[in-house]
């Protein structure tokens, strides 16, 4: 089955047969005989639409494959597309994520620039989309909410996608094989088209109309239809091969044959199948070389992912050809690089991005990378720009803070901390390099460098959730819902936590998401329940209800004039105006998983420089934290006890001095003038400590010395000299 003989000894794999489908199965026919020419593709869970194939070339030749769109509703059914060899072997499913819930309906293999288009069906739009024939550098190339693309036809020779159009005015319609410059091509004696297909001789289009019963066809360049054949009963699909036509007719369980020539009797090709649906002539002749060709010279192109030609008449470019990135940024008109600035999202097993789109109506439905994927409950998500990083955090039970390339994420990630904790919300500070988190399990937030040194406990929460931070202004605000679910509140303290002022604590339940407006200094905050989107000045005033057309608001971001939110109940991403809340537009929709945290990923969002730390770490023993006013505050790691301005770190069982005095490392008392004197006062030279010398303050009625000691005033420009 599926081979035939060549010569009297050697079997070769058929090269001429009709691949047909019967909804729960597939089958091939041989076009001379009638008898199997491939293994049939059948089993549990098929409702098989339509088809289509390649020929192998060169190498490959005689390696064709057989491509399939499988839509069964019922759990366990197949969906998506699929492929494999004639005889069997190496079964694929190249499509099977992002699939509109009503399913994949058309496809069409480009055989010249190996590439696979097929139509995504959702509740209220409809995709068309493109992609290599492995499944890989998928590419929506044109979508609709009134239009509505089903079957696909190719004709990589004159370089022309069409499609079947099963909208409020049925059409024929054509593009470039990039998806632009889309026109109609018959809209009248049309009613509803059913399938259609190429003729590669004349590139004539063909459909079957199955109200008006009959087979048409247009002309190339042309948009007069003409009738080739009526009264037909039931007819679902047609191909052409040579000079005939042939259809299936579901109510008859029959393939037909006729001459595209001219109205003789038509001769039963096949008999007996029932719940015909679809038919493909895989022939030689269908699928015609064409080595001028330019995504087919150079090597696709010269295009790193996609390639698609111009027709020849038409071409905009020397080359003929386009280079378009699925995943990235194109460079040098045909590289694709990671994009420079783009939208970036979790969802519980991914990490997503999204390009900007500043002007909110330029269309481009490529990634600025590919999607991150087998990742375990991811929830926040922030990045360092300067050092091209992402970072993200997974709640239980793989719970854990960690990092990966923001230049090329799919690289892999590396884990900065994964024990003791359950992170949720997380937040860097850029300028000093420090991740500050929220964690359920340990009612707290905590602060630590990027390698994960330093941990330091900053603040006890009741259930903490969102965080952001404010390098420049030194604050930190967190949201906690409280003991409960009761008493929710948004919290401004500094980044050390200390100063905590309650700036929203009223007509509050559970805002999940927060974010800064660092050019305004507004911060805009989500309430999951109660279903809105705020905004508040960073010193409380101003509270402002923006967005109410949303339903589960979870995560938010800020750029420019937009906001950016994600929505659990909704899974999608929504924009609105920043100032306003109106013009909201849905960024990304329908995704198979809810999608949790957002940022955007850009350096307008991280152009802050004032480092309070940068100087001996603040004058700090251990972790340091930017303050109001360019101040800086220190913590202290564990069970130690700040001392000494708050600036230095001792043990528990040490006791601070009182009064004047300085508290030395090993508990010894001496008086503060003597700190940073280049005298070894304490023993253990604590006093002399170079953080503390290059940073500490002098009262007021003192004079701080160049060495950081600090004299009286009075001892100022007294002509001596005191170290």
């Amino acid at each position: 089955m599926g081979y035939e003989l060549e010569g009297e000894t050697e079997c070769r794999p058929s090269q001429s047969f009709a691949l047909v489908s019967q909804l729960k199965m597939a089958r091939g026919f041989d076009i001379e005989t009638g008898k199997e020419a491939m293994v049939p593709i059948s089993g549990k869970g098929h409702n098989i639409l339509h088809m289509d194939f390649i020929l192998g070339e060169g190498e490959e030749k005689g390696k064709n494959w057989v491509y399939w769109v499988d839509f069964e509703a019922e759990e366990g059914g197949h969906n998506g597309i699929y492929r494999v060899r004639p005889d069997g072997t190496e079964m694929q499913q190249i499509i099977k994520d992002g699939i509109g819930k009503s399913g994949i309906r058309g496809i069409a293999i480009d055989w010249v620039a190996k590439n696979m288009y097929f139509s995504n069906v959702f509740p209220h739009e409809t995709y068309i989309e493109v992609s290599w024939l492995d499944g890989k550098n998928r590419k929506v190339i044109f979508k609709s909410t009134t239009d509505s693309p089903r079957e696909l036809a190719v004709n990589p020779v004159k370089r022309y996608l069409y499609w079947i159009d099963y909208g409020q005015f049925p059409m024929i319609a054509r593009c470039w094989l990039d998806g632009t410059n889309r026109e109609p091509v018959v809209t009248t004696k049309i009613s509803n088209p059913r399938d259609l297909t190429i003729d590669m001789r004349t590139h004539d289009v063909y459909w079957v109309d199955s109200n008006e019963d009959a087979i048409y066809k247009v002309g190339f360049g042309e948009n007069k239809p003409q009738m080739i054949r009526n009264r037909l009963p039931s007819p679902k699909g047609l191909t052409l091969l040579n000079k005939y036509v042939y259809w299936v007719d579901r109510n008859m369980q029959t393939i037909f044959k006729a001459s595209k020539q001219d109205q003789d009797s038509k001769t039963p090709f096949k008999t007996g199948l029932a719940d015909l649906r679809d038919i493909v002539m895989m022939d030689a002749t269908n699928q015609p070389t064409d080595p001028a060709n330019p995504c087919k010279r150079l090597g696709n192109g010269n295009c790193e992912q996609l390639c698609f030609s111009y027709p020849d008449a038409k071409s905009s470019t020397y080359t003929g050809r386009k280079c378009a990135c699925a995943t990235g940024t194109l460079v040098n008109s045909r590289k694709c690089a990671t994009s420079s600035e783009y939208l970036v999202f979790s969802t519980r097993g991914e990490i997503r991005s999204e390009h900007i789109k500043a002007d909110g109506d330029k269309f481009d439905s490529s990634k600025p990378f590919e999607t991150v994927k087998n990742l375990t409950n991811v929830v926040g998500l922030d990045f360092d720009y300067k050092r091209s990083r992402l970072f993200f955090t997974q709640i239980q039970p793989k719970p854990r803070i960690a990092r990966m390339d923001s230049k090329n994420p799919g690289q892999g990630s590396t884990d900065i901390l994964t024990k003791g904790i359950n992170p949720e919300g997380i937040a860097y500070d850029w300028v000093h390099e420090k991740i500050y988190w929220t964690d359920s399990r340990n009612r707290s937030i905590y602060a630590m460098n990027t390698d994960g040194s330093q941990i330091v406990d900053i603040s006890r929460v009741e259930r903490p959730r969102a965080i952001a931070v404010h390098p420049c202004k030194g604050y930190m605000f967190y949201t906690d819902w409280g003991r409960f679910g009761a008493g929710a509140k948004i919290v401004r303290a500094t980044m050390a936590g200390t100063l905590k002022k309650e700036i929203v604590n009223t007509n509050l339940t559970q805002p999940s998401g927060l974010t800064i407006d660092f050019e305004e200094d507004m911060l805009y905050f989500t309430d999951a329940v109660r279903e809105v989107i705020e905004r508040i000045s960073i010193n409380g005033t101003d509270r402002r209800v923006l967005v109410t057309a949303t339903i589960y608001p979870f995560a938010i971001t800020v750029d420019r004039d937009y906001i950016y939110w994600t929505d659990l109940q909704l899974r999608g991403v929504y924009r609105a105006e920043k100032h306003t809340g109106a013009n909201m537009v849905e960024v990304v929709k329908r995704l198979d998983n809810s999608p949790r945290d957002i940022q955007v990923y850009s350096l307008s969002r991280q152009n802050c420089t004032v480092a309070a730390c940068s100087v001996n770490n603040g004058g700090c023993a251990f972790s340091c934290h930017p303050a109001p006013g360019g101040n800086a505050e220190c913590r202290c790691e564990g069970d130690l006890v700040s001392v000494n301005e708050g600036k230095m770190c001792v043990g528990s069982n040490v006791t601070a001095c009182e009064g004047e005095k300085f508290t030395c490392a090993n508990g010894k008392c001496i008086s503060r003038l003597w700190a940073c004197d280049g005298d070894d006062d304490c023993g253990d030279n604590s006093d002399e400590d170079t953080n503390y010398c290059s940073q500490h303050t002098c009262k007021p009625s003192e004079f701080r010395c160049g060495n950081g000691r600090c004299i009286f005033s009075t001892w100022k420009c007294d002509h001596e000299v005191r170290r």
